[in-house]
């Protein structure tokens, strides 16, 4: 298993060169190793004004049911990044918002985030989207992807990627999954 000699954390400032050569070089993440674990994500790659008028941190929660790794992202209230925060969930109606649900497939080239797989609505432009996600180190605590979009047979990459920190268990699925 070939491992990133480089500290995940450095990572949070990287140019995108350093983000798509991690990328392309380390170890796809196991579909099993993130099952059942929630995640710190912190936005990289795109300008300082799309994530303040996005977000910049927030969650991605990996499941296994009946055979297959699913998840979703969590939207958290907007703080200052550093790999030791505590995430605070925003809430609807008394739950974690939750949104961007996606599948978990084994491509031939590696583990993908499919949201084209999750339980979103048919006209949500978030369907097309295709995240590539590898592994930082042997025990799946660190990992990175890159948001891509797939329009037809074709895949495009963004400038779009995240790293991300393993929490914990999961400790809420939503009714939508």
């Amino acid at each position: 298993m070939t491992q990133t000699p480089l500290d995940p954390t450095l990572l949070a400032t990287a140019s995108r060169e350093l983000l798509a050569n991690t990328l392309a070089t380390a170890t796809s993440a196991s579909p099993e190793h993130i099952a059942g674990h929630r995640y710190l994500g912190l936005s990289l790659g795109l300008p300082a004004w799309v994530d303040r008028l996005a977000w910049s941190i927030f969650e991605k929660d990996f499941v296994s049911e009946g055979g297959a790794v699913r998840g979703w992202n969590v939207r958290l209230e907007q703080q200052t990044w550093r790999p030791d925060i505590e995430p605070v969930p925003l809430m609807k109606a008394g739950n974690p918002f939750c949104f961007g649900y996606f599948g978990v497939t084994q491509e031939p080239e590696g583990t993908l985030l499919d949201y084209g797989l999750g339980d979103n609505p048919a006209l949500d432009p978030t369907r097309l989207v295709r995240d590539p996600l590898v592994t930082l180190n042997a025990d799946h605590t660190w990992l990175l992807g890159q948001s891509q979009v797939q329009l037809g047979p074709w895949r495009l990459s963004t400038p779009s990627y995240f790293l991300l920190r393993r929490l914990g268990p999961v400790h809420y699925r939503p009714k939508q999954t």
